[in-house]
């Protein structure tokens, strides 16, 4: 896709994305294959939540693939996924950067007492203390969660590519007419997960479920979808707002105004239809270069070196 095509995909999502899943036998929508695709076979069900980056799409993009590069390669060599939010535990471990392809992080339990988390990485490279799971993917999480990825494997456990009702929710916010992905969120929360959520942004940005796309060409586009239900009712209205306050909180950001990020923010669309609310947002062609120039030099300036301190 070219231009604003990837924008255009996404100001029509509004009224072609997937619709609410229903109760009764669940068909999962048909969309293009992504990254994370083959990682679905390698994981339990049931999981809670699913972030999938396709960072080799990321890195051949003429646009942000010097960014991208400068920021998951950088000369120090040290770089790293890191997969929490501060406050919320998803019991996983940082993950290198370098040489991965595809980044995987499949969370169980949050909200629980015990929440475990494992992350996959495609990559030719041997990773410390990561568990090869064959054709190049490695697995790093608990011991306990590596068991059951393991059980998997061998025909014991079911995996998540055969948990219908949440690929259903992971095809929602991607569009029909998109071609690939450079990102993919979903989360399917219950109670416990929402109430732990809620302590961290706040209990009105805590939904039931989130469907999360988002792909570069040499524009950019974003496609959220999230589903306010509570059994108090006024789920969706609240969240609604909730988003709207938070755009405004973030148009005083300044990390997003170095790196050339609040018209986008500000623009972004937000609408509801009963409890679900759709988020989209686009960044065209020189805005994308701009940011992207941005982030490559800021890249740059964390990987030079201290001075030296004993410098006359």
């Amino acid at each position: 896709m070219n231009g604003r095509a990837l924008a255009l995909v996404a100001l029509v999502a509004c009224g072609h994305a997937a619709p609410p899943i229903a109760p009764g036998p669940i068909a999962v929508p048909v969309r293009a294959s992504t990254a994370g695709d083959a990682l679905l076979a390698r994981v339990p069900a049931e999981a809670d939540l699913l972030i999938e980056i396709d960072l080799a799409r990321a890195m051949a993009n003429p646009v942000i693939g010097g960014a991208t590069t400068a920021w998951v390669a950088p000369t120090r060599g040290d770089a790293r996924a890191i997969p929490t939010l501060p406050g919320l535990a998803l019991g996983a471990a940082p993950a290198p950067l370098s040489g991965v392809r595809t980044l995987a992080i499949v969370a169980y339990g949050i909200g629980s007492g015990a929440p475990a988390a494992v992350t996959l990485l495609v990559t030719d490279r041997e990773v410390p203390d990561g568990v090869a799971l064959g054709d190049g993917v490695v697995a790093l999480g608990p011991p306990a969660l590596i068991a059951r990825l393991q059980a998997v494997a061998r025909g014991e456990t079911p995996a998540l590519s055969t948990d219908d009702e949440f690929l259903a929710l992971r095809a929602q916010a991607m569009p029909r007419a998109a071609t690939g992905a450079t990102a993919r969120l979903t989360a399917r929360l219950d109670l416990d997960a929402r109430v732990a959520l809620g302590a961290v942004v706040g209990s009105d940005l805590a939904p039931a479920s989130l469907s999360i796309w988002a792909d570069v060409a040499d524009d950019a586009a974003a496609v959220a979808i999230a589903d306010g239900h509570d059994a108090a009712d006024g789920g969706g209205p609240r969240l609604a707002a909730a988003l709207g306050r938070a755009r405004i909180a973030l148009a005083g950001s300044t990390a997003l105004l170095h790196l050339g990020l609040l018209p986008a923010v500000k623009a972004a669309r937000i609408t509801r239809q009963g409890d679900r609310v759709e988020v989209i947002a686009t960044i065209g062609p020189r805005r994308l270069a701009e940011v992207a120039s941005r982030i490559t030099t800021a890249a740059a300036a964390v990987d030079e070196p201290p001075p030296d301190a004993n410098r006359k």
